[in-house]
């Protein structure tokens, strides 16, 4: 279905509007699946380790935290966007 065809469904004759609306039903309906597949998990840190093996069906890495035993909170993680190739990590 074009924008055009639903516009003459709904009644709407602004372009704009009708363009708004998609926009926002498909930002609703992404925040509806998200919530429904998140899942969480947990790992120790170890020292001098630098890469941790991730769940085979993961789709999406949203947010990652490490625990701060001194100040008793957990701390977000940067995202990183590009990494530099070091042949010394252990991968």
């Amino acid at each position: 279905m074009t924008v055009k065809e639903l516009m003459e469904r709904i009644g709407i004759v602004d372009e704009g509007f009708t363009v708004a609306y998609i926009n926002d039903a498909v930002r609703e309906i992404q925040n509806m699946i998200e919530d429904n597949v998140v899942r969480e998990a947990t790992t120790n840190i170890v020292k001098n380790k630098r890469y941790y093996a991730l769940p085979e069906d993961m789709i999406n890495l949203l947010k990652v935290f490490i625990y701060d035993s001194t100040n008793d909170e957990y701390i977000q993680i940067a995202r990183t966007i590009q990494t530099l190739n070091d042949d010394r990590d252990d991968v």
